[in-house]
């Protein structure tokens, strides 16, 4: 599978980056890649469904997102642009 080397792909919830207060060393990877605090609605449905949006590079995105999703004791729900625009979860694999 190809690596684009667009960015913007991927985007993590504004609420569960608010809510459990990053340690240091997450919101240090985070900071440099949210420069525009570019806002996306990921689920309309919802009161806290918006997610701002990684702007890096596919293979950064994911592997800051792997980092969170694993060592971090709380959620957090990361999102992946679909090919016709449409936001949807990504997870990533906890064994891996």
């Amino acid at each position: 599978m190809a690596t684009t080397t667009e960015t913007g792909n991927y985007a993590i919830r504004i609420s569960d980056l608010m809510y459990h207060d990053l340690d240091v060393p997450h919101a240090l990877m985070i900071a440099p890649v949210i420069q525009s605090r570019q806002k996306v609605q990921v689920a309309p449905d919802e009161l806290d469904g918006w997610a701002v949006v990684l702007e890096c590079d596919d293979v950064r995105a994911k592997a800051i997102i792997t980092v969170l999703q694993r060592y971090s004791p709380h959620i957090l729900r990361a999102y992946r642009r679909g090919p016709r625009g449409g936001w949807h979860s990504y997870k990533t694999s906890k064994t891996s």
